[in-house]
């Protein structure tokens, strides 16, 4: 991951995805990218309201209208299936129907039907992220990257020399987002590892990179120090490593969160400026 200061000066490329799911590219004011999240995070819930009532409504609707054309013929005792013919057509209308309204977020093929009920996996990662975000307040602070939430697997996040021996492993780099204040320069990727074991199963597990690089606009700007390694709320910190005012952190974080507060208080107790929620 580049640094903060090397974000400033290269260009993060945005996420390309056909899948469906949340995707938000910033280069606003902190104030702005609040917004810019607060608005995704409203759109998607109203696309969910809207494909659970579709899933739950026109299905149904197709699957009875196909068993009561075939019913109708019975019912009127001519032996010929005049109305049955449109029973087939009224199935393929159904699962188009279902397929049409697939959960976001899920980029392989959801085909267990508890898919189309659990809550949508986008909805913790796009909480996560707002509430990062929440805190940077000052119009002057900026924020630069992206949130790409459309899931694995998918060809692009196939991690390079896989596969191996049956096996595939998928990289999502779901967010990666670059704040600068007048204080802190933070940069932040999170990363879903998604191992695919021979006959289906599925292991992941998930990580986050995090460069701090403390700033000073009237002085000197304060020497940063390294936690120690362990837990450290919902977070653990795996790799440290501190140089003057810079403090690069590897973590493991929870499932499909960023556990900003515990990331703040980590940088706090480190030494670095970061603002209180």
């Amino acid at each position: 991951m580049a640094s903060p200061a090397e974000a400033r000066s290269s260009a993060i490329p945005p996420p390309v995805s056909d899948h469906l799911g949340p995707v938000l590219r910033l280069e606003h004011s902190s104030d702005q990218a609040q917004r810019a999240a607060e608005n995704l995070a409203a759109r998607w819930e109203r696309f969910e309201r809207g494909r659970r009532a579709r899933f739950v409504v026109l299905v149904p609707a197709l699957l009875i209208a196909a068993v009561a054309a075939g019913a109708l013929d019975l019912a009127m005792g001519f032996h010929v299936p005049l109305a049955t013919w449109y029973a087939p057509i009224l199935v393929v209308a159904a699962l188009l129907a279902r397929s049409g309204t697939r959960p976001a977020g899920r980029a392989g093929r959801a085909t267990r039907l508890r898919h189309w009920w659990a809550p949508p996996v986008w909805r913790k990662p796009l909480s996560s992220c707002r509430e990062m975000l929440a805190p940077w307040a000052d119009p002057s602070d900026q924020v630069r990257g992206w949130i790409d939430l459309t899931g694995s697997p998918q060809p692009r996040k196939l991690v390079a020399g896989w596969p191996k021996h049956g096996a595939t492993l998928y990289r999502d780099v779901w967010c990666r987002l670059s704040i600068d204040s007048r204080r802190l320069r933070l940069g932040v990727r999170a990363v879903e590892e998604r191992l695919v074991l021979p006959g289906g199963r599925v292991r992941r597990r998930w990580r986050a990179h995090v460069v701090a690089i403390a700033r000073e606009p009237y002085g000197r700007p304060p020497q940063l120090r390294a936690p120690g390694p362990g837990a450290a709320g919902r977070l653990q910190i795996l790799k440290v490593r501190a140089r003057r005012h810079r403090l690069s952190l590897r973590l493991k974080t929870p499932r499909r969160g960023l556990a900003w507060p515990d990331l703040a208080e980590i940088l706090r107790a480190a030494g670095a400026s970061v603002p209180i929620a």
